[in-house]
């Protein structure tokens, strides 16, 4: 008999007066609030219209709700207030209800006036969908919108001669299948140029124009298949701002002032001062120069190397720039035939991580790397690793000086054809991650706190903290074994906290005699869409789009946490591991317990592990427990294993 482990992780009580389905948003519109003033946002999807509460990835001093409400359409109205201090870019945002929090969603914030789509908000009145019904539109602002199938929108503007212009659109960065194109038209609708895709932006764009002549323009919209719907929003940024998508160099050390160049905006540097605690791993950079009516926002990574920036020429083995360990090396394929070459010398027996950022960090170069010995022999060479650009580890043979030639791989080249190499002794390291982005807890129980680990040379338990959080959110148990690398701690809230969301860091770490020696912040894999896979010609699922995988890295590494009134019953599992063959069912057994006086029917849902629906394939083990009227021991509920169920 094969065996495998379901992870009764998660038995969650609901009385009658809640309903089994959670909330789930499919629509913030508009999907951008400007920063230092407060934004009405309509939230658009199911079972929103019992709310707590909203959660962001910000700090509650940066962005919070200062007013809730619902009509008897079904429509859910937050009152955002967004800080003068908070940063720009893209963030997550979930729904606390009665019934819990709902799936993530994501938006921005800018620096710009919005401006509604007039369609959009009174589509019987309005119609932007043909040239002369183009929306007028006053710039600088930011124009939220929708897709709908098959939908064009179009907007005009007034220019001056030889005015330079700068659009971008926020859609696909919003978690959803969007793919725009703005296409610019004279006034009398003839071609005058047209943009689609920009890399670093997934299927979103950011481009400039300068205009010939004065006069009215029109701006056409819509997705490059023309589909759509009545949930991907758009945010359409027209103004003067950067056009950057990259950074050199494209990481800074916390506590050190870092000057920042822009290969994409000549002539353009910045300076980036983070605090010395910063332990964020990405952070957005708000980048405007002197006389820009708004900014742009950049991805940067944070670590603790020392950066290098490249220095030419360095296109032979003969002239290899020379770099350490613990370095970020920053450079540019400058045209199509130029290869880049560092050197590093090394010890006998020495171990080197190398790892390559491109499009993380908004460049459009395909990276190579290959690795030579002393002898000019290749050690190893490595192109993208799965989704990721290239990243390889060696051992030196021998004594001597090594060789790391870069080359891109299609020999594209430009200024903004820009790369990362970081190369770093090999060390002790913790990777750590969780299967669950959101937890609701009511006062006075727990909830189980999943938490895998991926150990590099690290032996002996590690501890878990919970930062972020008030006393009274406490572990049962804060060790996990030398041995385990699934763990499934217990997370009590404890009387006396209040009731509320809190965004919730997990940090696993490795300490030696006091010493930290290692540690990670679990890492989350929140979905945004509903569907949020590719399609294949059956239209069966398969991997998740990039606009589901490239999420902002600071709703990636924390927890969203609700904490709930107590309720008047508990249970208890008797069986907590149980064994199961593939096709077969086997029971397991808990226990309820009501208040007195309490009489509503309760029943229990099961999830984790196998019983959860990823958006891939439907779950392959189904619970069957049956619904509870007063205390009882004993209760027996059925697990059943389906098609296709993994193995362990």
């Amino acid at each position: 008999m094969t065996k495998y482990i379901v992870a009764i992780l998660c038995l969650i009580a609901l009385t009658a007066e809640r309903t089994e389905a959670q909330a789930f948003i499919e629509q913030i519109h508009p999907g951008v609030v400007k920063r230092g003033v407060t934004t009405r946002i309509h939230l658009v999807g199911t079972e929103l219209l019992t709310p707590v509460d909203i959660w962001t990835s910000l700090p509650t001093d940066l962005v919070h709700q200062v007013g809730m409400e619902a009509d008897d359409q079904g429509n859910m109205f937050i009152d955002l207030e967004v800080s003068e201090n908070a940063p720009l870019g893209l963030y997550g945002m979930r729904l606390a209800t009665d019934d819990g929090l709902s799936n993530v969603h994501l938006f921005s914030i800018d620096d710009l006036e919005t401006v509604l789509e007039e369609e959009y908000v009174s589509p019987k009145e309005h119609n932007n969908g043909k040239l002369e019904l183009a929306q007028p539109i006053a710039y600088p602002a930011t124009v939220a919108g929708a897709i709908k199938p098959t939908d064009v929108d179009y907007y005009s503007i007034e220019v001056t001669k030889g005015e330079t212009l700068s659009f971008e659109v926020v859609g696909n960065r919003l978690g959803k299948a969007l793919d725009p194109v703005v296409t610019i038209l004279d006034e009398k609708g003839k071609f005058v140029v047209s943009r689609d895709n920009d890399v670093g932006l997934l299927f979103d764009l950011r481009f400039e124009h300068t205009f010939e002549k004065a006069g009215k323009y029109f701006l056409r919209l819509h997705d490059s298949r023309y589909v759509g719907s009545q949930h991907w929003s758009y945010s359409f940024r027209i103004g003067k701002f950067p056009i950057a998508r990259v950074a050199i160099p494209s990481a800074v050390q916390p506590g050190a002032s870092t000057k920042l160049g822009f290969p994409q905006v000549a002539d353009s540097q910045a300076e980036l001062l983070l605090p010395a605690d910063c332990d964020r791993s990405t952070v957005f950079f708000d980048f405007k120069r002197e006389g820009d009516d708004a900014s742009t926002w950049l991805p940067i990574s944070v670590n603790n190397n020392k950066n290098q920036l490249e220095l030419e020429p360095n296109d032979k083995q003969e002239s290899a720039v020379a770099v350490t360990l613990e370095t970020n090396i920053h450079g540019s394929f400058k045209d199509d035939q130029d290869w880049d070459w560092y050197s590093l010398e090394l010890q006998k027996g020495i171990t080197v991580d190398l790892k390559v950022e491109t499009r993380n960090i908004g460049s459009p170069a395909d990276v190579e790397l290959t690795i030579y010995d002393p002898k000019g022999d290749v050690v190893k060479r490595v192109d993208d690793v799965g989704f990721e650009d290239a990243i390889t580890s060696f051992t030196s043979p021998e004594e001597g000086t090594y060789y790391f030639k870069l080359r891109e791989v299609v020999q594209h080249g430009g200024e903004a054809f820009a790369y990362r190499l970081e190369i770093n002794a090999l060390k002790t390291a913790i990777k750590a991650t969780s299967g669950i982005g959101r937890i609701a807890v009511p006062i006075g129980t727990w909830q189980p706190l999943p938490i895998d680990v991926d150990r590099s040379r690290v032996a002996g338990d590690l501890t878990v903290q919970l930062l972020g959080v008030p006393e009274g959110f406490r572990l049962e148990s804060n060790v996990i074994p030398a041995d385990v690398t699934k763990w499934v701690g217990r997370l009590y809230i404890d009387d006396g906290v209040n009731t509320g969301v809190y965004a919730m860091h997990v940090n696993v770490q490795q300490i030696i005699e006091g010493e930290v020696k290692a540690e990670s912040y679990a890492n989350t894999q929140p979905l945004v869409d509903r569907i949020p896979t590719g399609r294949g010609p059956h239209g069966e699922p398969f991997e998740l789009r990039e606009d589901q995988r490239r999420l902002p890295a600071s709703l990636k590494d924390q927890i969203a946490v609700l904490v709930t009134p107590p309720i008047p019953f508990d249970f208890k599992v008797n069986t907590p591991d149980v064994l199961l063959a593939r096709y077969q069912h086997v029971e397991f057994k808990f226990d309820v317990m009501f208040d007195e006086g309490f009489q509503q029917p309760v029943t229990f849902e099961a999830r984790g592990g196998e019983l959860e629906q990823d958006r891939l394939r439907a779950p392959r083990v189904i619970a069957a427990i049956p619904e509870v009227t007063q205390s009882v021991s004993d209760l027996t509920g059925t697990l059943t294993s389906g098609v296709g169920t993994n193995l362990l």
